[in-house]
């Protein structure tokens, strides 16, 4: 059985190779991220959650854009079983790296990027 340290670094690593300047689900007339967008692409913590909420367009409309934290601090029954209890706080800085476009360029990660998953391995020991 993997370890939630094991596990978020799973997460991370599925995220830092996944996105790229051009894939990342944010509205076109901002910066705005969004869980699912109108093309079809997730955020990264929309890769994580369940297709029974991510495909129900009454869910999306309550929560599409809301922040990660808020979320999932109460509860992550949304995310996919093996994704669960990584906590908020971790979702939340995966979520910060996906949001920021200075930690993408067209083939995946900046510089910036770099330091931004070095940050969130430093602060979860991972």
């Amino acid at each position: 059985m993997e370890t939630i340290k094991q596990k978020r670094r799973e997460v991370l690593d599925i995220v830092a190779k996944h996105f790229n300047s051009k894939n990342r689900s944010v509205q076109m007339c901002g910066s705005e991220c969004l869980y699912l967008s109108d093309d079809g692409s997730k955020c990264a913590v929309g890769m994580f959650i369940k297709d029974e909420y991510i495909n129900d367009d009454r869910w999306l409309d309550t929560h599409n854009g809301e922040d990660a934290y808020y979320l999932l601090e109460n509860t992550d029954e949304i995310l996919v079983e093996e994704y669960r209890g990584l906590g908020a706080e971790f979702w939340t800085s995966v979520q910060r790296l996906h949001d920021e476009a200075v930690h993408w360029d067209k083939k995946g990660l900046t510089t910036e990027g770099k330091a931004m998953v070095a940050e969130i391995k430093e602060e979860f020991a991972l």
